[in-house]
Formats: C-alpha cells, structure tokens, sequence
C-alpha cells in the first residue's frame, strides 16, 4: 500500500456540514467535551453542581465570546456546564468580518466562523489551566448542530435547561 494512498484512504475527515457556511448568519448547538471526559468542570454534591476554578473560567470566558469578537455579531443564548462537558446555543447575527475574510468551508485553517470562536475558547481555558498549574485538558474536537428554525431553537434551549449544571 503506498504511502499517498494510505493518506487519501485514511484521511481524517472532518463532521462539519460541507455545504453549510460556518461563519454566516445562523444559530448553532455545540457540545464541547474534557478529554476522556474527565470531570474537570466541577462535581454534584446532593444534587447541586459545584463548578471547580476551571469551571468558573471556562463560564467566564464563553461569556466574553461576543465583546472579543464583537465584528462577529455574536448573542450568547442558553448554555450549562456539566462536569465533563459544556452545551451551548450561540447566534451568529451579519458577520461584519465576512466580506473581508471569506474562507470556503473546507478542512484547514479557518477564521471569522464557529470553529474560530470554539478555538478562541478552548484555548483561553487551557491558557488559563496551564498558567495556574490545574490539570485540565479539552478533547480535540466538539459537536455542532446547525438549529434551522424556531421550533429547533425552542427544543434545543428546553434540553440544555433539563440538565442539571452551572446555567445562564
């Protein structure tokens, strides 16, 4: 087997919708995990989540999502954070950014869209871990869900306010 061969064939394909344009007007579920889905985010003590000092910076850092990248037209909606993952609406309104900075939606370095903004926060919150010495890794990727109408939006905030953790 040839070494171009076993590059095309094993490929690591990304989840995102090909034909969507990440960084346009829309709303969006995301779902963004801790590798191994280790509970660095806090635990349930009699049914009542304590957020550890990540957790708390992790909530700190998705709510200044909209001011950092205010040309992005941002609105934060539901979200909550679980031990070991963080759920998520995000609304991206006219990307003012979007006409300057148009990238195809394609594998390969991106900017101005959702994957940019999932980048921006991890990163903050690993920053953060490592410059305090806390254990605390994110998995490599997280899950998205383009939300294409009101009755979608209405389901997905109603399952984010079941779960039981830190919330809006």
């Amino acid at each position: 087997m040839s070494a171009a061969y076993k590059r095309r064939r094993f490929k690591e394909r990304t989840p995102r919708n090909p034909y969507w344009d990440y960084s346009s007007r829309g709303a969006y579920f995301i779902t963004i995990c801790t590798k191994n889905r280790k509970a660095y985010f806090g635990r349930f003590d009699n049914g009542v989540f304590h957020a550890t000092q990540v957790g708390k910076i992790a909530i700190e850092e998705w709510k200044k999502t909209p001011e950092i990248r205010n040309d992005m037209n941002i609105e934060l909606d539901e979200y909550c954070l679980m031990p070991d993952h963080f759920h998520a609406i995000i609304i991206f309104g006219n990307n003012e950014s979007k006409a300057i900075h148009r990238v195809p939606n394609k594998f390969g370095p991106q900017s101005k869209n959702l994957a940019s903004v999932i980048r921006g926060f991890k990163s903050a919150v690993k920053i953060f871990a490592i410059k305090n010495n806390i254990d605390f890794s994110w998995q490599p990727r997280y899950h998205d869900r383009i939300i294409r109408n009101k009755k979608e939006l209405e389901n997905t905030r109603r399952y984010i306010r079941g779960n039981p953790g830190e919330m809006q």
